[in-house]
C-alpha cells in the first residue's frame, strides 16, 4: 500500500513540476503553489469550460490556447486513484478480452500433444542434419581430388626507389647536369 501512495505521490509532483514549467514558460511565474491551485480548479472543473470559467473568475488572464494547454496536460498527467485504475481494468469481461485478444485465448496443450510434435520434430532436425552434413563431405573431397588448377597471374616489376637518400642524389646529379648544360 506505501508503495502505491508513493508512486501517486511521485506522479502528482511530476504533474506540478510540469505545470510550473508552462507557467514559467507562458507567464513568466514559476511558483508550485499556483500550480497546484491551477491543479485544484482543474479537479474541481467538469470540463474545459467549467476550468476555463473558473480561472476567467479569478483573473488569471491566460490566453485560450494557454487554458486549453493547461487542461490537456492536467488531464493526461493527472495520477488515477487506485481504485479508478482497478474499476477500469475490471469493466472488461473475459469474452470481451478474447475477442481483443484471440491467441491468448487458446487453451493450453497437453504433454502428450507437445511430445508427440517433439519427437517428430527431432526425427526430422536428425534426417536433415545427417543429409547436410553428407553434402559438406562430398564438396570436401571434390575440392580436395581437384586440386589447384589455376594459373598464377604474372608478376610484375615495379621500379622502386631504394631509399629517399638515393633519391635525392639522383635529383642532384640531375640538376648539376642541366646547371653544366646552361
Amino acid at each position: 500500500m506505501s508503495q502505491d501512495n508513493e508512486l501517486h505521490r511521485l506522479e502528482y509532483l511530476s504533474l506540478v513540476t510540469k505545470v510550473t514549467t508552462e507557467l514559467s514558460n507562458h507567464i513568466g511565474i514559476s511558483d508550485k503553489d499556483v500550480a497546484e491551485y491551477i491543479i485544484h480548479l482543474h479537479e474541481a472543473s467538469k470540463g474545459l469550460a467549467d476550468f476555463k470559467q473558473k480561472l476567467d473568475k479569478d483573473d488569471c488572464g491566460f490566453s485560450d490556447a494557454f487554458v486549453q494547454t493547461l487542461h490537456r496536460l492536467i488531464s493526461t498527467m493527472k495520477p488515477k486513484k487506485r481504485n479508478e485504475q482497478a474499476s477500469a481494468s475490471n469493466t472488461q469481461s473475459a469474452a470481451e478480452k478474447a475477442s481483443l485478444f484471440p491467441g491468448l485465448s487458446l487453451p493450453n496443450k497437453l504433454e502428450s500433444e507437445d511430445t508427440q510434435g517433439s519427437s517428430a520434430s527431432r526425427i526430422l532436425a536428425n534426417d536433415i542434419g545427417n543429409n547436410i552434413n553428407s553434402l559438406v563431405s562430398n564438396s570436401r573431397e571434390d575440392a580436395n581430388e581437384r586440386g589447384r588448377h589455376r594459373s598464377r597471374s604474372p608478376t610484375r616489376r615495379h621500379h622502386r626507389r631504394e631509399s629517399s637518400a638515393d633519391y635525392n642524389r639522383q635529383s642532384d646529379s640531375r640538376q648539376a647536369g642541366r646547371r653544366r648544360h646552361d
